[in-house]
């Protein structure tokens, strides 16, 4: 004989202590200080061989902006304003369609975007830019390097 369903009681939210309470106290907040973002070339030509949108064909860009569309109306939808991009293997295209993903997503005029490169032992984001690998996340978090030392802007001419 079935069991009737009972109803489920939702789970009840437990204030946790302040922040300040549970910290050691050698704790510092990391409070980045922002003034600007250091601009560095990037080569149009190898951006195309690497096949970044910034100076792709009409057709790819448009793919992408397809994407990023569903993409921002389902965060739209559930209030969210953070995407990580990430797979189960290597080799399956994330850090490429991280990167064309936040290009697409800074051509619209009211956003800002941030890519953060997380893989902390083999980060690669740089080599499609064709930027000097440098201080990164870990870099930051370990605090060894300043945010303002890691955040760059890659620019290029278009060809």
């Amino acid at each position: 004989m079935e069991q009737p369903l009972r109803p489920v009681e939702a789970p009840v939210a437990v204030p946790q202590p302040a922040a300040e309470k549970i910290a050691p106290q050698n704790f510092t907040p990391f409070k980045p200080l922002y003034t600007s973002t250091r601009v560095v070339k990037c080569d149009a030509e190898l951006l195309r061989r690497n096949k970044v949108i910034a100076v792709c064909t009409q057709d790819s860009a448009d793919r992408m902006k397809i994407l990023r569309t569903q993409i921002l109306n389902q965060m739209s939808a559930e209030g969210k304003n953070t995407l990580l991009v990430t797979s189960a293997n290597p080799g399956e295209g994330k850090t490429l369609t991280a990167i064309n993903l936040a290009i697409s997503h800074s051509h619209q005029l009211d956003k800002t975007v941030l890519l953060v490169d997380g893989d902390i032992k083999k980060p690669s984001v740089h080599t499609y830019f064709g930027i000097e690998n440098g201080p990164g996340l870990a870099d930051c978090l370990t605090r060894k390097a300043e945010i303002s030392d890691v955040l760059i802007n890659p620019g290029w001419t278009a060809s």
